[in-house]
């Protein structure tokens, strides 16, 4: 019998729930969430799309990510990111929407991959399974991966420590300069809630404007 899934962040009370233990464990990051405020995780209900957009975004601005994604979906024949569109357009055309040949390779890996990837299985699914159908696809790490897993499924103990955005926080918060301590200390404070505290790390890197590095998630 498959193990339970975790609760789902899109359910306001399960929301609740994270960011009152967030406050009771970690000083600092209850400092944030003074700041920042409540919490708000917008469901992206259509997988396909996201992994488009967290292809795009990708090792560039918000600002240039929201551009090309943009520039892309008027490409399509009805403004939508399906993987039967992006299978019918030409690589070039692809490319002429701002995204190098690389990133236009992948995207064409995903639409060609779609369907044997199963997205609308996705929701009962591990959190293991999932990574596993999503880097199985060329071009597709385990960042990718865990953004579907928060933006897409809401699920609530997913922490990209590789994400620059995510490291610029933790350096500017709490001195950490290297990925080890963030993991230790996100293993110690902030599971089961790991997904909500990297929003709140993202949302610092908004306010207090730590520049240094990209803000690396989905448009």
């Amino acid at each position: 019998m498959p193990a339970p899934l975790s609760p789902c962040l899109f359910n306001e009370d399960v929301a609740a729930t994270a960011v009152h233990a967030l406050r009771e464990t970690d000083p600092v990051l209850c400092g944030v969430i003074d700041r920042v405020g409540p919490f708000r995780l917008t469901p992206e209900k259509d997988l396909f799309a996201l992994l488009v957009r967290v292809v795009i975004s990708q090792q560039i601005s918000m600002a240039a990510a929201k551009t090309v994604a943009a520039r892309l979906k008027a490409a399509t024949p009805r403004g939508k990111f399906t993987a039967t569109a992006l299978r019918a357009m030409p690589l070039e055309e692809i490319r002429a929407c701002g995204l190098s040949g690389v990133k236009a390779g992948y995207l064409k890996n995903v639409a060609e991959a779609a369907r044997g990837m199963r997205l609308k299985e996705f929701p009962a699914l591990s959190d293991a399974e999932v990574t596993a159908r999503v880097t199985a696809v060329k071009g597709l790490g385990p960042w990718t991966a865990r953004m579907v897993l928060m933006f897409g499924l809401g699920r609530p103990d997913v922490l990209p420590v590789g994400d620059l955005g995510i490291r610029n926080a933790a350096r500017s918060l709490y001195g950490f300069d290297t990925v080890p301590p963030l993991a230790e200390h996100a293993a110690d404070y902030w599971a089961p809630w790991r997904t909500v505290a990297a929003w709140y790390l993202w949302r610092h890197i908004d306010t207090v404007g730590v520049t240094e590095g990209l803000h690396d998630y989905p448009v």
